[in-house]
């Protein structure tokens, strides 16, 4: 199995190619800043160039799965705005549906982003994996229709049966 298949792996070699790789260790942890992630070892670092965009809990039975959690906390970012820094040798793919790929660090597992066919633009990341205390507001829930129903949502805030955006 490839680690990077097609577009992706173009869209790293061309960053690579424009000296865009490793990056500077410049730390940020909010709205309007960089934000760096990793696995758990460490193994595999990445930055996200540009401020968070609306981030979700998703209740989707996959991320529930695959997590081992009631939910899981994502944003999309856009793949010009992801860069691996270290590990991307390390990374192995697990499509879990078809046209969805995980990516997850071969040594402990961490996952480190989701790509989506039907939206080839963008990455999906989990907030668990960035370093630090990001400093986001949760715009809704999504993926309701496979919530648990053990799972009690006692906010106001908006609330999606599928992804929202």
């Amino acid at each position: 199995m490839r680690v990077l298949r097609g577009s992706l792996r173009s869209h790293f070699r061309a960053k690579r190619a424009q000296g865009k790789l490793p990056l500077p260790a410049a730390l940020g942890n909010g709205v309007n800043s960089v934000n760096k992630g990793s696995c758990h070892c460490g193994s595999v670092s990445f930055q996200v160039d540009k401020p968070l965009a609306k981030v979700y809990k998703c209740y989707c039975e996959t991320c529930r799965k695959l997590s081992g959690s009631a939910f899981s906390v994502v944003t999309k970012v856009r793949k010009s705005d992801f860069n691996i820094i270290r590990g991307q040798d390390l990374l192995h793919v697990y499509e879990s549906k078809p046209g969805k790929n995980r990516y997850y660090c071969k040594k402990c597992c961490s996952p480190i982003f989701v790509t989506v066919e039907d939206q080839p633009e963008y990455l999906r990341v989990r907030l668990g994996v960035l370093d630090g205390e990001p400093k986001v507001e949760i715009a809704g829930h999504i993926w309701l229709s496979e919530k648990p129903e053990w799972q009690e949502i006692s906010d106001s805030l908006p609330k999606f049966s599928g992804w929202s955006a």
